[in-house]
């Protein structure tokens, strides 16, 4: 009767568990992501950004698509990589509208229509994305490659009107239409500042012991939160460098330093595991003012954790 009972009792709390903790549901549309470390101190790896498993219909080739929330607000289409698929697959042509314009980093971007997505297994008809020319991935061998090849890039817009749940400790993110009543209790959640073209993922850190507003993204951030050198001036013990990062642009090399921060980094009831601060001198003070933030924080602090982003609601949740 005690084993009886004790079988009931996991059972209860399993499914209690999977009701109020999306992340641990299965039954959700999940689609899988896959870290790629771009860490530039060999040897140290490092989880920056991620991407998913994309198909386009009438497409043999499996690719991939960065997410990127805040740095970019458009999903968009490697203009390149797409036209070497219209070599193969020249009755795509007829899908390009030219009446249509996407503005995107003073580029003229034409749209590609009426597509079928597959996110991971997850099917997105009847979509609308603009071909970028001035992509980042050229994807010279997109075609005839075995291995994935970066196509496009999944940003805000594609979750503007619903709910993006990131499950990071099982690597899988989902769309969902809303959250559901019983997650609220297992979440702490805040508001998500709007603005005019797109909601910003803006969280109210407390950082040694001072509320202070950070940007939230998921795309090449190699930082668990960073800032400008004046900034964190006042929370860190300059003497007391934990990191030095190269970073190549170009011809360039730029060094940037590791500080650990002097008190916790909360937000609202949650205590982060200490993570160093760095210093970044290629974003200016004036453009963070301006933009009403104080740094960036990336996905280092989230990864034992599901996080909950409403942009239908403006609202952002951090598993307890």
């Amino acid at each position: 009767m005690k084993y009886l009972q004790a079988v009931l009792g996991i059972l209860f709390l399993t499914l209690t568990v999977y009701a109020h903790n999306p992340g641990a549901d299965d039954s959700l549309p999940w689609i899988p992501f896959t870290w790629e470390p771009e860490n530039p101190n060999k040897g140290i790896p490092e989880k920056t950004q991620f991407s998913i498993p994309v198909k386009i219909t009438g497409i043999s080739q499996q690719f991939e698509a960065l997410i990127n929330l805040n740095s970019m607000a458009r999903t968009m289409l490697n203009g390149y990589a797409f036209d070497r698929c219209l070599k193969k697959y020249p009755a795509l042509k007829q899908r390009i509208d030219t009446t249509r314009i996407a503005y995107i980093q003073d580029i003229f971007c034409p749209f590609l229509t009426k597509i079928e997505l597959t996110l991971g297994e997850i099917v997105f008809p009847e979509t609308d994305i603009p071909l970028f020319y001035n992509y980042l991935y050229t994807a010279a061998d997109s075609l005839s490659a075995k291995s994935e090849k970066r196509i496009a890039t999944i940003a805000t817009d594609f979750f503007a009107d619903g709910v993006l749940v990131i499950d990071y400790p099982n690597e899988r993110l989902c769309r969902l239409n809303e959250i559901a009543e019983s997650w609220k209790e297992k979440f702490y959640f805040v508001d998500i500042r709007k603005s005019k073209d797109y909601p910003k993922v803006i969280l109210p850190l407390k950082i040694a012991g001072s509320t202070r507003n950070v940007i939230f993204e998921t795309d090449c951030n190699m930082f668990p939160l960073l800032s400008t050198p004046s900034k964190i001036s006042k929370i860190i013990d300059a003497k007391c460098c934990t990191d030095t990062l190269l970073l190549g642009y170009g011809a360039e090399r730029i060094e940037l330093y590791g500080y650990k921060i002097k008190g916790a980094v909360r937000l609202g009831p949650i205590v982060f595991d200490s993570c160093p601060i760095y210093e970044v001198e290629y974003i200016d003070d004036d453009d963070l003012n301006k933009a009403k933030v104080w740094g960036i924080i990336g996905n280092r602090y989230f990864l034992n954790r599901t996080i909950v982003i409403d942009y239908k609601n403006g609202k952002f949740g951090i598993s307890y």
